[in-house]
């Protein structure tokens, strides 16, 4: 958590000016790459559904230079601790921009540590099923491991929101 921390606050003179950024504006692409556009403490609120963790192949990801030295698009972390850590990350990249009342609406799901194929949508899971699709999971570029995890086990639910909602509290959020 200290090397996160450390890392958001050598970035912290990198905002950007009332003036540089138009009002109702969209910008496209990593919101990591737009964060030192946006002026600090100008955000009243930011309502988000980020990828879950290891759940969808997007057909526009963005590879992000994580403070951790990886570099994945969000929500295809390899480890559940690597997706809480980058959630709590993206946090503290927010805080900044966020007024005195500001407040963060994030829609994040639980999964279950389980091996699966990462597809694009249930609609191509279903195709699949549907037409007999052949290809293994050892074939299959996208896919969670649940193998050799510290302490979960397969089929365990990995308690994501709680474990965010933890981390943020003793980042010193509420």
């Amino acid at each position: 958590m200290l090397d996160l921390i450390d890392f958001v606050e050598t970035r912290e003179g990198e905002d950007g000016s009332p003036d540089d950024l138009e009002k109702n504006q969209i910008l496209h692409g990593s919101a990591y790459d737009h964060f030192h556009e946006i002026p600090t403490e100008s955000i009243q609120t930011v309502v988000t559904s980020p990828p879950y963790w290891g759940m969808r192949v997007y057909s526009e990801e963005f590879d992000i230079q994580w403070s951790d030295g990886t570099e994945v698009a969000f929500g295809g972390e390899s480890t559940p601790e690597d997706y809480i850590r980058h959630t709590i990350e993206t946090f503290w990249k927010l805080r900044p921009l966020l007024t005195d009342t500001g407040t963060i609406w994030w829609n994040v799901g639980d999964v279950y540590n389980t091996r699966t194929q990462i597809r694009a949508d249930s609609l191509e899971r279903m195709d699949a099923v549907k037409n007999g699709e052949e290809i293994t999971w050892a074939e299959r570029n996208a896919k969670r491991h649940s193998a050799g995890h510290e302490y979960l086990r397969d089929k365990d639910l990995t308690l994501i929101p709680y474990q965010i909602a933890k981390g943020l509290q003793r980042s010193g959020s509420w």
